[in-house]
């Protein structure tokens, strides 16, 4: 119902698969809505039965997921194992340890791994506090409630694609892999995340140091750092 009330413009959902009811995620899926799977205790077998019911992804792979076990593998074990499923990982070396994020690449390999930022609205900002949900953030190199705990981050892409060479030695076409082209295939996304004839002109060009020196929109330049 909401999916008809938004006129089709819900394009990702992430639950919790041991939460919800039996026929969500094909309903989801049906209604042309990526399900991931994030926030969630779930158990390794209960992924794998979400996976064949449809869901694609992993949302924030190692944050709010239930840990590997060397008796349960849980979400993390599943993930990094099932090959029909992307995983979305937070490169800012905060979130996931350089070894943790070498080791999912390692394992994953670059065709299912998305760079995100899961930034929150203080990124490019000063260090202060800022609101998210209702919830105070304290920001100061990194995102945190009262308490400490994570709440988001202030990741730039540009720094995500730039520590994930660090961290991996991965190469050039790895990184596209992992910053753009697997996005658009994950959400469906038609004419985009390759130089070809036909599809969208829109390219970030970055120098040696990672920098984004244009950006460049169908085709027109709309950001130049000289």
């Amino acid at each position: 119902a909401w999916q008809t009330l938004s006129q089709n413009k819900i394009k990702v959902v992430t639950i919790a698969p041991e939460l919800i009811r039996d026929d969500f995620i094909e309903q989801a899926s049906q209604a042309g809505i990526v399900v991931s799977a994030g926030h969630t205790d779930a158990t390794s077998k209960q992924i794998q039965n979400a996976q064949q019911k449809g869901l694609r992804s992993i949302t924030h792979l190692y944050n709010q997921i239930s840990p590997f076990h060397h008796r349960e593998i849980g979400v993390v074990g599943e993930a990094l194992q099932n090959n029909h499923l992307y995983c979305e990982i937070i490169v800012d070396g905060v979130h996931c340890s350089a070894d943790a994020v070498n080791f999912s690449y390692r394992n994953k390999g670059a065709d299912r791994l998305i760079l995100i930022t899961d930034a929150m609205r203080a990124k490019g900002l000063p260090s202060g506090t800022y609101d998210l949900g209702g919830q105070m953030v304290y920001v100061k190199n990194e995102a945190r409630l009262a308490d400490g705990t994570l709440a988001g981050s202030i990741l730039k892409m540009s720094d995500a694609v730039k520590n994930m060479q660090t961290f991996t030695e991965c190469s050039p076409s790895d990184l596209v892999k992992m910053s753009s082209y697997n996005a658009c295939q994950l959400l469906n996304i038609e004419n985009c995340g390759m130089i070809v004839d036909g599809y969208k002109a829109d390219i970030v060009l970055l120098n040696k140091q990672f920098e984004v020196m244009y950006t460049i929109i169908n085709g027109e330049v709309v950001y130049r750092a000289v």
